[in-house]
């Protein structure tokens, strides 16, 4: 039997996807805080790593672990979309997730390593540092897990699930991999603080007490083990182009896959916002990650002056006087419980987000998403020294990250074509292993040109030599703790720049967020044949328009800018000043159909002609409530000025007698039905005509009790007879 696509989020494999997803969430992060802190305590504080002239101080492993987690991006990416499309997006989960038992095994080795000190295999330094690069390659090799996992899984998505439910089991997907990564990175950083070694420092060096982070490992690789068993419940499903062939030669693809991308201004507007949204995440992350680093270094280096003042000597040894455990704990508990609440906002805004977009590609949501986020990074600027306003603040961030994401997610998926999902996918990955390499970078020059500035130069080291240098110590790290404000002042500012860039990919952004706002509550609006607008170029939408309002439903409909020439019905029926407005912003035009000078048309022509030469969108009123030469005229003035596709589209709200149930919508269920495009040589009769049996078939759908939101389109709408003039069926609204 072949697999079909489930219209309910209840089939096996969409809910197997979920856990298997949800358990390598969960172990990617818990590794990832896990290894920072690890390696921070082996490598900095009990050996003392240094290279050459170079120190490894905390900020460097911070940035070398989350370069390692994020690099095998860059490397694999567009192999990871070749795979994914040749083969089957079930295979490629099943086999990671096996791959990942794997890794979560030789994790527990590395954390078993120092034990092997007692038998004199090699020196306890040595194996610390051996057993903290082995825990660091496996958020290394974890990288290169999600690199081939997430083209499968968002690639996936689509084959598991139809239209109408894509926009909330995207939003749901999202929710429950950051709730996967709250609970990984808050239970990581727990488990740390309470099964960690303790460092003791004293004037010979540093001793080591060894710990239980070995039953950290120990609990990710059953988890691994339970997530691969998930994944086998998926149902198996053909490959979407197995003919592709494996190349070595990963530019070319990777060239051809970029300038798919890019040429196109849905999937341009999609990837670029993705690879922005990783940016951001991996900048707070270590921006929180600095600042708890810090916070560890000021408590211990304060513990030790105040041991200094008890014994009221000059001759005070640092070495002799250990910080406590307890804080250490406090601040690796503090940071953990920090990046969760980001993750906990976006694991509860993905699934609201979903829900709000209904049935279609919500990017009005987009904008709102990136406004409150650019409030609530720059808010952290002030709040940072307060705990509850610091909590509520970082909560909200990710409750506006996840409405700006998850239509982004969203467009992608749907605007990819259906044999090369995987590969579209894997090189969006590509683009935001750019912008967490470029996240990285920035951080760290960031923080580099801010410690410069501040002067702030001295280190543990420097110290634990000279002993007289603690009070100014202190006084740096208290300076050191005011850096993570400015750099959320610079993320919110680094957001406003790429909202701006946005808007210039679809110049009304903002307008879809208020037209969104405008007709939440007053009608559902559900979208039937988006895959047959296509992504780019210049297209004719002749449409049954003849309202402000029916004119922005179908704007609202498209993932592209366009532009409405509305031949009005009823020219002193004044619509709501703020649709009025809102239709203004997206360029409408609207005309009279008596007694419009001519003029106004000629203007009209011009500027649609020029949004089609700009490769937009133009709607036209076609099938009005009267016909109108004028209009006509302009229609075949325009196509012979720009040559440009004919979609015929068909707007409507569904009668009361029509909804399920035999109940009254109490909200208007409206539909905006696209249909494929016309041949060159159609008539303007016979467009009216077609527009009218894409009403027709929507009506009769859904009488017919089928859901029309995961209806398609029959290819025999388009090839039905053309009626006979005056044999209009009756408008549904």
């Amino acid at each position: 039997m072949q697999f079909q696509a489930s219209d309910t989020l209840k089939s096996r494999s969409y809910l197997s996807l979920i856990l298997a997803q949800f358990l390598a969430a969960f172990n990617d992060q818990a590794i990832h805080i896990v290894a920072i802190f690890y390696a921070g305590d082996m490598l900095a504080r009990y050996v003392g790593l240094q290279l050459g002239h170079w120190h490894v101080d905390d900020k460097a492993v911070i940035s070398v672990v989350t370069a390692c987690f994020i690099s095998p991006f860059f490397l694999f990416s567009p192999l990871a979309g070749i795979l994914a499309d040749k083969f089957s997006k079930r295979s490629i989960v099943i086999v990671w997730k096996l791959a990942e038992v794997g890794m979560m095994g030789l994790a527990l080795v590395g954390f078993l390593l120092p034990f092997l000190a007692d038998s004199g295999w090699a020196k306890p330094e040595t194996l610390a540092v051996i057993s903290a690069l082995l825990v660091i390659s496996v958020v290394f090799m974890m990288g290169t897990h999600s690199a081939f996992f997430v083209p499968a899984k968002y690639g996936v998505m689509p084959e598991i699930l139809q239209p109408v439910v894509l926009s909330r089991g995207n939003g749901f997907l999202e929710g429950t991999s950051f709730v996967a990564q709250i609970l990984g990175t808050t239970v990581g950083g727990v488990l740390y603080s309470n099964w960690k070694s303790t460092i003791t420092p004293h004037a010979g060096g540093n001793s080591l007490e060894l710990g239980k982070e070995w039953l950290i490992g120990l609990i990710l690789f059953i988890l691994a083990l339970i997530g691969a068993l998930a994944s086998f419940m998926m149902a198996k499903m053909p490959p979407a182009s197995p003919e592709r062939q494996i190349t070595w030669k990963l530019w070319q693809p990777l060239r051809a896959n970029l300038s798919a991308l890019l040429r196109s201004k849905p999937l341009a507007l999609a990837v670029i916002g993705i690879a922005f949204f990783t940016f951001m995440v991996l900048f707070a992350r270590q921006t929180l990650l600095y600042d708890g680093e810090t916070d560890k270094e000021l408590q211990a280096a304060k513990q030790l002056a105040g041991k200094a003042i008890e014994k009221q000597t000059d001759e005070f040894d640092p070495l002799a006087a250990p910080p406590e455990a307890s804080s250490a704990q406090k601040s690796e508990l503090k940071v953990a419980f920090l990046i969760a609440l980001i993750s906990l906002g976006i694991g509860f805004g993905a699934p609201l987000a979903g829900a709000l977009s209904g049935n279609k590609v919500e990017l009005g949501l987009v904008p709102i998403g990136a406004v409150f986020l650019i409030i609530f990074t720059a808010s952290m600027a002030w709040v940072l020294q307060w705990p509850w306003p610091t909590r509520i603040c970082l909560v909200f961030a990710g409750v506006a990250a996840s409405f700006y994401i998850v239509p982004l997610y969203t467009l992608l998926q749907h605007r990819a074509p259906k044999d090369s999902k995987g590969s579209l996918v894997a090189t969006s990955n590509f683009i935001n292993v750019a912008g967490g390499l470029l996240a990285v970078g920035v951080f760290y020059l960031v923080t580099w040109s801010l410690e410069q500035i501040y002067g702030l130069n001295l280190e543990q080291s420097d110290v634990l030599e000279n002993p007289d240098l603690l009070p100014e110590y202190i006084r740096e790290l208290e300076l050191q703790m005011q850096l993570p404000r400015i750099l959320f002042l610079v993320a919110s500012l680094m957001t406003g720049g790429m909202l701006l860039l946005l808007c210039r990919q679809l110049p009304d952004f903002f307008v879809r967020s208020l037209l969104w706002l405008w007709s939440h509550g007053r009608y559902r609006l559900k979208v039937i044949g988006l895959n047959n607008l296509p992504s780019e170029g210049p297209v004719i939408l002749a449409t049954n328009c003849d309202h402000f309002e029916s004119c922005m439903q179908v704007v609202t409909a498209t993932d592209r800018f366009t532009r409405f020439v509305l031949l009005e019905s009823d020219p002193d029926e004044r619509p709501p000043w703020l649709l009025r407005y809102l239709a203004r912003r997206t360029g409408l035009i609207a005309l009279s159909p008596v007694g419009e000078k001519r003029e106004a048309w000629s203007k009209a022509l011009a500027k649609a002609s020029n949004s089609l030469r700009q490769g937009s969108l133009v709607g036209l009123t076609a099938d009005g409530r009267g016909p109108n030469t004028e209009m006509v005229k302009l229609f075949q003035d325009l196509r012979q000025s720009v040559e440009a596709p004919v979609l015929p589209v068909y707007c409507g709200s569904l009668s009361p007698d029509a909804s399920h149930k035999g109940r009254a919508a109490v909200i208007r269920r409206i539909q905006v039905v696209i249909g494929q495009p016309l041949r060159k040589e159609v008539t303007p009769e016979e467009i009216r005509q077609r527009i009218h049996l894409l009403g027709e078939w929507m009506r009769q759908t859904d009488l017919a009790g089928t859901p029309v939101a995961t209806a398609m389109i029959p290819e025999a709408v388009a090839a039905l007879p053309i009626e006979p003039a005056g044999a209009h069926p009756e408008r549904p609204y």
